[in-house]
Parts: structure tokens; sequence; C-alpha cells
């Protein structure tokens, strides 16, 4: 719903009526369509997904929900 996201957008300073109007956008709704369909080209089918790039490749770490110390264990050799 709109208004949780223009809370959020007050809540870290970003100026309300200048959001709203971004975020209803046709170009906002092209980039983010645009975002999906990168998503599924990587295979992040699922909410939340975790896509880490680098240099020579992109690789989905995690697909949806994770406990904590999961995901930590699947981020950690990225992060080396």
């Amino acid at each position: 719903h709109i208004d949780t996201f223009l809370k959020v957008a007050c809540d870290i300073g970003l100026e309300k009526t200048a959001f709203h109007e971004s975020f209803l956008s046709p170009d906002m709704a092209r980039q983010t369509e645009d975002d999906f369909k990168k998503a599924r080209i990587l295979g992040a089918h699922g909410f939340p997904s975790i896509v880490v790039r680098t240099d020579n490749n992109t690789t989905v770490v995690a697909r949806g929900w994770l406990p904590l110390q999961t995901l930590t264990t699947q981020l950690l050799p990225w992060l080396q």
C-alpha cells in the first residue's frame, strides 16, 4: 500500500510529494518491470531474493525468507 511506502520515505528523509509523484510515474513502473524481468532471468523467483554480482558472475544466493544464521552462512563466501 502506498501509504506505507510514503511513511518509510518520510522516515528516511525523502520529500513526500516528490516521492509520491516518482513512485506513481510511468518511468518508475517501467524500471520496476525491468528489474522484475532481470530477476526472473537470474532465477530470483521468490521474495525476498539476494543476488550477488561480481566482475565475472551473478548468482542468486537466497530465494525466500531464511533464518539469519543460514543467510549469513550463504553470504560469507561472497564477502571474503
